[in-house]
């Protein structure tokens, strides 16, 4: 049963290709989220997406979070998903 009903909300799952995010990232998208996988492994990161369907993309960033990247992708899954 699912007690979660994130239907309209986006979030961004930080190291989401693999392991224990991902797992939040499906149940995130299972949930309703709209889900962008942030990952420095852009391959595995376009893999997970690509396992939980419509409901995920891909974003990957060289740089550490507290750089450049954060604005980056959160530019990018405002854009895919209307906001965030």
């Amino acid at each position: 049963m699912n007690r979660l009903d994130l239907n309209g909300w986006n979030a961004v799952v930080t190291g989401g290709a693999s392991g224990l995010s991902f797992a939040i990232a499906e149940r995130l998208a299972l949930s309703g989220a709209k889900v962008v996988i942030w990952d420095i492994n852009d391959e595995a990161a376009q893999a997970a997406a690509k396992k939980l369907g419509g409901f995920a993309i891909a974003a990957t960033s060289a740089t550490s979070p507290r750089r450049r990247g954060d604005r980056t992708i959160a530019a990018r899954a405002a854009v895919a998903h209307s906001r965030l």
